[in-house]
């Protein structure tokens, strides 16, 4: 029951115990007694009968094993005589399960077709689990960001433009297409194409220093903005 069974388990140190008692009362294995039984090749953890067992759990096996020898059995092992480590799968068609406890499953050997459970059960703990309804997953909502109060509180930098000296533009003369000329120009075309267009008018504008100097630089605006 130690070195078989996951020793925090009482179900499972039950489970093995009932294993070897339904193996003495059997006559297909040794009937020397349990030592004969557990001390068997081959057919449980090699020595089991000469390892040193801790103290700190002993004192639970201890109490499993007088349950045992006072005639309690696991109610689901019934009268299995065989386990193996629970995950493991065998390609044997007369293995039926009874048991899933302390880390092994358990099994009775059948006929071939008469097998009812052909893989371990589900042990009752992962079943509970599995039956609770999930809780739904949260929704969380859509919030706008915030607008803290120091970006609030920033005002837009003002641009002044500086006085400046207006130059009026010289109106520009207006040009007109030119007409297509041909390989056979007419009398009337030749005159027209002749014509000198009429110059535009310049206009004269007094340029000032003031008016020549170059546009002052305005420093940026410093603003105090506080630290994130």
């Amino acid at each position: 029951m130690y070195f078989e069974s996951n020793r925090s388990d009482a179900e499972g140190l039950l489970a093995v115990g009932t294993v070897v008692m339904n193996r003495l009362e059997a006559a297909a294995f040794p009937n020397g007694g349990i030592c004969a039984v557990v001390g068997q090749p081959r057919q449980f953890a090699p020595g089991v009968l000469t390892k040193t067992m801790d103290e700190k759990s002993l004192q639970k096996v201890a109490e499993v094993t007088d349950a045992v020898l006072d005639g309690q059995r696991h109610p689901k092992v019934g009268r299995a005589m065989y386990f193996h480590t629970a995950g493991l799968r065998f390609p044997y068609n007369n293995m039926h399960y009874v048991a899933v406890a302390g880390g092994n499953a358990f099994y009775e050997k059948r006929k071939p077709g008469a097998v009812e459970q052909a893989t371990p059960p589900v042990p009752a703990t992962v079943l509970a689990f599995a039956s609770a309804e999930a809780p739904a997953a949260p929704t969380m909502p859509v919030v706008a960001a915030p607008v803290t109060a120091a970006a609030a509180a920033i005002p837009a930098p003002v641009e002044t433009a500086p006085a400046r000296t207006t130059i009026p533009a010289a109106s520009a003369p207006e040009h007109h297409a030119a007409p297509i000329r041909t390989a056979r120009a007419t009398a009337a075309e030749k005159p027209a194409a002749a014509a000198k267009a009429p110059k535009a008018a310049r206009s004269r504008v007094a340029l000032t220093p003031a008016a020549l100097a170059p546009e002052p630089l305005i420093p940026p605006p410093v603003l105090n903005l506080p630290r994130p």
